[in-house]
């Protein structure tokens, strides 16, 4: 049996979450809120908005780690629950829970008070309700929709405080409308200075001013049902970049060796001799997988062939031009094991047949174009260095990837059939 969780539809892509988050920060707490803050601080409330940004940033910094090691659908109550104990993560998350339950009610009756604004004649729990049943309905929908009327709505107040910050400096850089005569930027530290109402006046308004800020957790919220899409392309870009460097290499050698006064023979010799390492690339990259750190076996796997196409460079003679082709040839070995290792322990057993179909199909569209780019390079320059100096870059991009993995996810297989079945993260 799968552990509770495991049934959650991963539906949500990187764009719904970054708009949950920032739409969460925008709400009753800057369109209302802000006028009883300016009130009680006067031009000091930019300065309690800037301590509270620096709270936030280390919260959320503290969060996004967390995030990078396992993540949940219970967030910051299922860590509480799993370093603190028990009781810390039942009170973190049913304080959580209440919290929301408050703040649902403040943002209903803010919606009652606004639509009241324009239409005094209706009720305001009339609109107050329709909003309600708006959003529960949105809620029963799937993940997939939720996540996209959540993008649409969190872009539409996005645009609109980018548009009243257009909007207040038009009105102060251009003098527009009734209050352009009198706006100013010297209004911040005019009528009783920056400080008005004193510390004290800004320390009070903290309050709302952490109010507007709530929501932005809401993307550590939403990471159990967001696939991990920048994962997953990562290692995609990483494998493609691979192959289009090391086939690109491999195919064009024996007219680089030919070329620079290499018999046939013998440049067919080193081609044919990277076929056993292809070989041996696969079963030391398995040897390895099984007893060291993913990411560190790829990157090696991935510099091997940039150590061998830099000796193709260089143009060295005798037994180089091999070992340059034999480094190529481990380098390719190995990364079918890579893709099948890393799509298994960051995916699941679960969702690898579909993940690695797509990634190994990404693999086989480069397998066609490194020939092309070398063979463009050689009609272009006349030689096959400036393509092997792009895919040394493009080797060193896929290292750079392997080097930003976190933890596995998912167990390995062999622990997983132990279990009974995969162990799903809650």
């Amino acid at each position: 049996m799968s552990q509770p969780g495991s049934d959650l539809s991963r539906n949500l892509r990187n764009r719904h979450i970054q708009l949950i988050a920032i739409g969460g920060t925008i709400g009753t707490g800057l369109f209302l809120g802000s006028a009883k803050a300016i009130h009680s601080a006067g031009p000091a409330l930019i300065l309690a908005y800037a301590l509270g940004g620096v709270a936030i940033f280390f919260i959320m910094r503290a969060l996004g780690e967390l995030l990078t090691y396992r993540p949940v659908a219970g967030s910051f109550a299922t860590y509480a629950d799993e370093f603190c104990g028990p009781l810390p993560g039942f009170i973190t998350g049913w304080s959580y829970w209440f919290a929301w339950v408050v703040t649902g009610m403040a943002e209903l009756t803010a919606i009652g008070k606004y639509v009241g604004f324009w239409y005094p004649t209706v009720p305001q729990w009339l609109p107050a309700l329709v909003a309600l049943l708006a959003l529960y309905g949105s809620n029963l929908l799937a993940v997939r929709v939720f996540g996209e009327l959540e993008f649409w709505f969190a872009l539409i107040k996005v645009v609109t405080i980018v548009g009243l910050i257009v909007g207040g400096l038009a009105v102060i850089l251009f003098h527009v409308g009734d209050l352009g005569t009198s706006a100013s930027f010297a209004n911040l530290w005019s009528h009783g200075g920056f400080l008005p109402f004193g510390i004290l006046g800004m320390l009070l308004t903290m309050q709302i001013v952490m109010f507007a800020y709530e929501g932005v957790e809401l993307i550590g919220v939403t990471a159990g049902e967001a696939l991990r899409s920048w994962i997953f392309w990562g290692l995609a870009i990483a494998f493609f970049l691979d192959v289009i460097a090391i086939n690109g290499t491999l195919t064009h050698i024996v007219p680089l060796l030919t070329d620079r006064g290499i018999p046939r023979q013998v440049a067919t010799a080193a081609l044919s001799g990277t076929g056993f390492a292809l070989i041996f690339g696969r079963i030391l990259s398995g040897w390895c997988l099984d007893r060291l750190w993913g990411p560190y076996v790829a990157i090696a796997f991935f510099v091997l062939p940039m150590i061998g196409i830099a000796i193709l460079i260089s143009g060295a003679e005798g037994i180089a031009p091999f070992l340059g082709a034999i480094a190529c040839g481990l380098g390719i070995g190995a990364e079918i094991d890579l893709m099948a290792f890393f799509t298994s322990r960051y995916f699941g057993l679960r969702d690898y047949a579909k993940l690695y179909g797509t990634m190994f199909g990404i693999f086989a569209l480069g397998v066609g174009i490194g020939p092309a780019v070398s063979g463009a390079s050689f009609d272009r320059f006349h030689s096959y260095t400036p393509a092997f100096v792009i895919f040394v870059i493009m080797l060193a991009v896929g290292c750079f990837i392997f080097l930003r993995l976190g933890p596995y996810p998912f167990p390995a297989l062999g622990q997983a059939l132990s279990g009974g079945a995969e162990k799903m993260p809650a």
